[in-house]
């Protein structure tokens, strides 16, 4: 939607402007790339050559209108909000040719050293657009990944130019900040068209029949089908017009059911927790609302309605009483029984939107939670190396020798905390000794330190013996320990502790996952190592129904008496 000057009172704004003839650009401001992107593929913008740009001001943009790049003196009481000031340099071509080069052959490895090392591979800070990765074309990272189908490296992509840790380490400013500029990012990248052809990287993928990069991108709220290239096309128009394989029909098809074929969603309320269906080709889920499963596509309305129908009459009974997951057991078993496609949400994953819904018996949502299950088990490892368990606490013995003058003498137990009258209480360790005590070689010292010796008091080597006076020597820094085998030595476990979604005890999500994972065939599960770990240490254990809730007040006070 085109703005006036008047209305926008301030912000970044972007203009549309012919490269050949400024007199020839259009007066229209535009809040966000995909409007302004929206007019430069319109026939309109392309009989004028037209490009846009970004600027923090409508009266900056309005002055570029009218004078061109020619500077203009600036008005010191309406000065222009400040730019950030990114902390990484900028990518030279030289850079962003070896990261095209991983882009296209979907090394992930390197793709991520890179963009770690400089988040601005992938923005263009300048502008809180794509950055250009071909100068001559002027395709983005998608336009490429696109191209070559690797739909990892795309995800990747999306999950960064999101997430606001990612953004606000890029700019250097507050998360307020950067929430603003993802959706201008987001829109650059999956609508500006390329300078050839004006294909978007939507273009690309159906073009070349890149069926997995064709579902990722059209399921997007951002994503817009129906742009045309120059040559008049929208994506679904452009199918397989440069893909030649036999399959090439059944592409085709699959393709018309992503970008144009209708899906079940169930949607539920967080506060209430109360489920209701929508058929749609998009989410169309709300800020009120969060959709925790999908069915589809279906070719027609008519059949994702039979379908709905069928979801919402089957398993009453389980619905009932699986508050949780009820719905989504019910609609994973049908859609299990029809061959569709399905996808579910796990709330380990916490707000990531792109891993919102998740296909378990797909490589891309396998991928996805092994990448989980090898983060939690590096935490555990990690925190059982260096914070290794407190010792128990020290146990205190009273010696009474009033015993010795009583008749009857009884056996004095261990006493968990230590007694009220200091003077009278010796310590059955040398370990409980204060370590400000000065070492006394008299033979009052001798005598006190010998009382305290017992039949639990540990033994002590021969070369534990001070060569000058013969006394034990229990310094810590002896040079010729030989405790290391002792009860009190901590060795770090060879192996971490088990790694459960939660924490050391399953859950119930432990179990629904279990049920989903354990349908896997086994040559696939083969590929995620840690996933195979998982289903195997939980297929040993017993009583799976019983296992509580992540959040149940009973499951939160049997971990807190263990901790």
């Amino acid at each position: 939607m085109t703005e006036t000057p008047e209305k926008i009172k301030d912000g970044p704004v972007y203009v549309a402007y012919s490269a050949e003839d400024m007199l020839k650009s259009p007066r229209d401001l535009y809040k966000t790339v995909k409007e302004v992107a929206k007019f430069v593929n319109s026939p309109e913008g392309k009989s004028i050559s037209a490009r846009f740009k970004k600027f923090g001001t409508p009266r900056e943009a309005m002055d570029f209108l009218a004078f061109g790049d020619v500077p203009t003196t600036p008005n010191i009481a309406q000065a222009p909000p400040i730019e950030p000031n990114s902390p990484f340099s900028g990518v030279n071509r030289i850079q962003m040719n070896e990261f095209k080069k991983y882009v296209e052959k979907g090394d992930m490895e390197n793709f991520l050293r890179l963009i770690e090392t400089n988040p601005r591979y992938l923005v263009n800070t300048g502008g809180d657009v794509a950055s250009i990765v071909m100068e001559g074309f002027r395709y983005n990272a998608l336009h490429i990944a696109a191209k070559s189908g690797q739909t990892a490296i795309i995800s990747t992509i999306l999950d960064s130019i999101q997430n606001i840790t990612f953004l606000t380490r890029l700019y250097g400013t507050s998360p307020e900040d950067v929430a603003g500029r993802r959706q201008n990012i987001l829109d650059s990248y999956l609508n500006t068209p390329d300078k050839g052809n004006s294909d978007t990287p939507l273009h690309f993928a159906a073009k070349f029949g890149k069926v997995g990069v064709v579902r990722l991108l059209s399921r997007l709220a951002a994503q817009d089908l129906k742009m045309r290239n120059k040559m008049g096309k929208t994506a679904m128009e452009s199918a397989c017009e440069r893909y030649s394989g036999e399959d090439k029909a059944e592409i085709q098809m699959e393709m018309h059911l992503a970008m144009e074929g209708h899906y079940v969603y169930l949607v539920r309320s967080p506060q209430s927790g109360s489920a209701h269906f929508q058929i749609a080709q998009r989410d169309s889920s709300t800020v009120s609302t969060v959709t925790t499963a999908r069915a589809g596509p279906f070719a027609e309305q008519c059949d994702a309605l039979e379908f709905q129908k069928s979801w919402n009459l089957a398993g009453k009974d389980l619905k009932r009483t699986d508050f949780d997951k009820g719905y989504e057991k019910v609609g994973r078993v049908l859609a299990e029984s029809q061959r569709i496609k399905w996808a579910e949400s796990w709330a380990i994953f916490g707000e990531h939107d792109d891993v919102a819904l998740l296909d378990l018996t797909d490589d891309d949502g396998l991928r996805i939670l092994e990448k989980f299950l090898h983060s939690k088990k590096f935490e555990k490892s990690k925190k059982s190396i260096f914070e290794p368990p407190k010792p128990a606490k020290p146990e205190f013995r009273r010696l009474d020798f009033g015993i010795l003058d009583s008749g009857d003498s009884e056996d004095v137990g261990p006493s968990e905390e230590a007694p009220e009258d200091v003077d009278d209480v010796f310590y059955d360790t040398f370990s409980e000794i204060p370590e400000n005590s000065e070492a006394d070689d008299t033979l009052g010292s001798l005598t006190d330190r010998f009382a305290a010796f017992s039949i639990n008091s540990p033994q002590i080597p021969k070369n534990r013996f001070s060569e000058k006076s013969g006394i034990p020597d229990f310094s810590e820094n002896s040079e010729n320990s030989d405790f290391s085998d002792s009860e009190e030595f901590v060795t770090p476990p060879t192996t971490p502790p088990p790694t459960f979604i939660a924490d050391d005890e399953p859950c119930k999500m432990d179990a629904d996952l279990f049920e989903v994972l354990c349908k896997v065939p086994a040559e696939q599960l083969a590929k995620f190592p840690e996933i195979q770990k998982y289903v195997q240490k939980l297929g040993k254990l017993e009583n799976r129904s019983m296992w509580l809730p992540i959040d149940s007040p009973r499951r939160c006070q049997m971990i807190r008496r263990k901790y």
